[in-house]
């Protein structure tokens, strides 16, 4: 499914804590990306944003809207089949201020994907795939938090101004200025540090949950072992019938499965090196080679892969491979 989307971003809040445009942008393009890592099939593509400022705030008419009013007009006009946007439909002392045009939209045959509210679960499903059993409390994130995730610069600055360089605070300043969002590892979608450090701590803790009652796969003589999806993600690991296709070929190759307490591994010794399989992910299987030496392993060079679509001659394949590695 391919969504042609308008993006309408909309002046909103309290003049004392507005959601800033900026904001409200940056927050949609990361639901989109992931959306995109969890609907491979699907794709939304922004045609177009649409933007009212919206201030001085005051009850408005949907016509006081300029920029939605012609969003409307082109979306009847069939230039999109999804609007994407941030709004919160209110706040204290107006609770339903952009109720209007939230109905407005919900009432169009067009898709609408609220990310403030998570509205098609994505930011939820992702955070539970990723990080396990309880990190759908983490799922929200407050403007002040994306303030730091999107703007660490301004915040440490801000910080600086107001405490003058407080030594009490020069910790959290370094901190905040030293962090790079837009350069970041894509392991994580962008969220704060404190975030960061959360998520990665709970995600661990899982892991080792799991770790007590689920088989793990050993790659080498000094292995604890890894989950079946462990360092290379849910949708990379091979399905029932590319398990029996990659347990077969490594029969044919001569390796042997060994399970031992759910600690499961895939070896082949020849003389004095071992080979460990690792035939999880889709479409290849890896190997790693380890010379033997006084009961103590040793890396002998680097992995070697062999592609499920390769067919012929693989048994010379791997042992010039192993006459590379010693």
């Amino acid at each position: 499914m391919e969504y042609r989307a308008a993006v309408y971003l909309v002046g909103q809040g309290t003049y004392r804590e507005p959601r800033f445009i900026d904001i409200q942008y940056l927050r949609i393009e990361r639901y989109v990306q992931t959306f995109h890592e969890l609907n491979p099939d699907s794709y939304i593509r922004i045609e177009n944003v649409y933007t009212d400022i919206n201030f001085p705030r005051k009850d408005r008419l949907l016509d006081d809207y300029p920029q939605f009013k012609q969003m409307i007009i082109d979306i009847k006009q069939g230039l999109y089949n999804a609007v994407l946007v941030d709004i919160e439909e209110g706040w204290a002392f107006s609770p339903y201020q952009m109720s209007p045009i939230l109905n407005t939209l919900d009432n169009l045959n067009i898709k609408v994907i609220n990310s403030y509210y998570d509205s098609e679960k994505i930011m939820k499903e992702y955070y539970i795939d990723r990080f396990g059993e309880g990190a759908e409390d983490y799922v929200y994130s407050s403007d002040p938090e994306d303030v730091i995730t999107f703007f660490p610069e301004i915040v440490s600055g801000v910080i600086y101004a107001v405490t003058k360089g407080n030594s009490n605070l020069e910790t959290v300043f370094h901190e905040l200025d030293s962090y790079k969002p837009y350069t970041a590892s894509q392991l994580l979608p962008m969220m704060s540090p404190e975030k960061s450090t959360q998520m990665i701590a709970l995600a661990e803790k899982n892991r080792q949950k799991r770790k007590e009652n689920e088989p793990v796969y050993i790659f080498s003589t000094d292995d604890t072992g890894y989950l079946v999806e462990e360092s290379i993600g849910k949708k990379n690991v091979r399905n029932e019938e590319e398990w029996q296709f990659a347990e077969e070929r490594l029969r044919i190759l001569g390796f042997q499965r060994n399970d031992i307490n759910k600690k499961i591994s895939y070896t082949r010794n020849i003389n004095d090196i071992v080979i460990y399989a690792d035939p999880r992910r889709k479409g290849k299987i890896t190997f790693h080679f380890y010379k033997m030496n006084n009961k103590k392993s040793r890396y002998a060079s680097m992995n070697y892969e062999i592609l499920d679509a390769w067919k012929n001659n693989l048994e010379e394949k791997l042992q010039k491979a192993l006459e590379e590695c010693i």
